[in-house]
């Protein structure tokens, strides 16, 4: 029940967080341009197995943030801020050995955190220099078998440069496409006794790679629907954690 609660809670702030934040415009000289979206999608649903009712309830939430802060400092200069937030859980109902009715621990349907930041310096021939940061994780970690969670785990940082050139830019869409290196550093927790110890370790790993990143916009439904997309290819040449993997590999296909 707390979790419901915790759940219309979460709603309503977003409901009522909309006017206020969401706010769009065309692109002006100097001046942050910010483009907030909010969402929040429930389903409910029961389900019978035989026509004597025994009816079992579940119910399946999904909350979404999409932010965008961009500013276009002078005709050489433009800094963009994107945040990407969402979380989802399924809640669904069992029955205990005296047949009564419960709801146990609900499972994680959807987890994520994506944040960058690009400062791009835009060139009259179309190809504009770029470098770029972005961070990843998830809200929590419920991997673990015995049902212990870490917060903010595992987490992904890249820092990544090189040209960018937009090939489409009207009205109704835009296309973006960027090539460049980029440094990656990875970090995961991870539990090192069994349940329910809670001591925590972390391992780390580095690499480095070739990228292209394509995000497409479009106004669709006569500009009642706006789709966005964003699609990363990445060729890794260094990973350090390449020799473990491999001594891993070997070990077990000798059957160590």
């Amino acid at each position: 029940m707390f979790a419901f609660k915790k759940l219309g809670a979460f709603a309503l702030i977003l409901l009522l967080a909309v006017p206020a934040l969401a706010q769009a415009g065309e692109q002006a000289m100097g001046v942050w341009q910010k483009d907030v979206e909010l969402g929040v999608n429930i389903l409910q649903s029961s389900y019978s197995e035989n026509w004597n009712g025994g009816d079992k309830g579940a119910v399946v939430w999904t909350g979404v943030l999409d932010a965008k802060m961009e500013k276009q400092f002078n005709a050489r200069t433009n800094w963009r801020n994107t945040l990407k937030l969402a979380y989802g859980q399924t809640h669904q109902q069992e029955r205990n050995a005296a047949g009564d009715l419960f709801w146990p621990r609900p499972d994680k349907t959807d987890d994520m955190i994506d944040f960058e930041s690009m400062f791009r310096w835009t060139r009259d021939n179309g190809w504009d220099p770029f470098v770029a940061f972005n961070f990843t994780s998830m809200f929590s970690d419920q991997s673990d078998a015995a049902g212990r969670t870490i917060d903010f785990n595992p987490k992904s940082f890249k820092e990544s440069f090189g040209m960018s050139r937009t090939l489409v830019d009207t009205d109704e869409r835009r296309v973006n496409m960027r090539f460049g290196l980029a440094a990656i550093q990875n970090m995961r927790k991870f539990f090192l006794n069994p349940a329910p110890d809670s001591e925590t370790d972390s391992k780390s790993s580095t690499g480095l790679a070739a990228e292209m990143v394509t995000e497409y916009a479009a106004q669709v439904l006569e500009d009642r629907v706006q789709w966005d997309s964003k699609l990363t290819l990445t060729l890794p040449f260094m990973y350090s954690g390449k020799e473990t993997f491999e001594d891993e590999v070997n070990l077990a296909a000798e059957g160590l």
